[in-house]
């Protein structure tokens, strides 16, 4: 039997692809397929700002250091005693396709996920599009997962909110149903041997 992974990255690029204005369609549609072939790539400025944000929390966290922004303090007593960077998985089948639900959480804390997000800036409902909730919902059956997400456009983060979703008796709905279109739309575009090619298990996660 044949599975195929399906992470939130790779929903969330094919998302970015759909939405990009046509100005930037040629650079996100070579930036979904890199994706799409799981080619390296070297991170962006705003990648690596969001790695050392993530870094900074985690370290404050645990005690590894004083942190000068108070964002990262704030957040660091919230997500302090979790467990860091936990292993989230669920086989299911997706419009009769074997798949391998996966992912990492940044923290799980009692009976919340959290997920650390640094952003220029921010909206209310930011994330409600993205498949990382309900899959991370699905997968751990936590009751609540909660994005924190320190903005500005600084070096440092000026701000932060709070994201908030629950698990729903429509959550593995909501699921098939946004996996259900991406793979449709694969198939239509002629890109589907792309992602059997490159997104399939080699190996289960326990």
């Amino acid at each position: 039997m044949t599975r195929y992974l399906l992470t939130p990255t790779l929903y969330n690029a094919w998302r970015y692809y759909l939405t990009a204005g046509a100005d930037k369609e040629e650079q996100k549609r070579a930036e979904f397929l890199a994706t799409l072939r799981r080619e390296p790539f070297e991170p962006t400025a705003a990648i690596l700002k969001g790695y050392a944000f993530e870094e900074a929390v985690q370290a404050q966290s645990e005690g590894k250091g004083e942190s000068k922004s108070a964002v990262v303090r704030e957040l660091a007593e919230i997500v302090k005693g979790g467990l860091w960077q936990q292993k989230v998985s669920a086989k299911v089948n997706i419009a009769g396709r074997d798949v391998l639900l996966y992912g990492k959480a940044d923290v799980i804390k009692r009976d919340t996920v959290f997920d650390l997000k640094r952003s220029a800036a921010y909206s209310e409902g930011k994330y409600g599009g993205s498949l990382q909730h309900l899959i991370y919902l699905f997968c751990t059956q936590l009751p609540k997962f909660r994005y924190l997400v320190g903005y500005g456009s600084g070096e440092e983060a000026k701000d932060w909110a709070a994201e908030d979703y629950f698990l729903q008796p429509d959550t593995w709905t909501q699921i098939q149903e946004k996996a259900s279109e991406m793979f449709f739309w694969l198939q239509r575009s002629g890109w589907m041997a792309l992602y059997e090619k490159h997104w399939k298990c080699k190996y289960e996660e326990n």
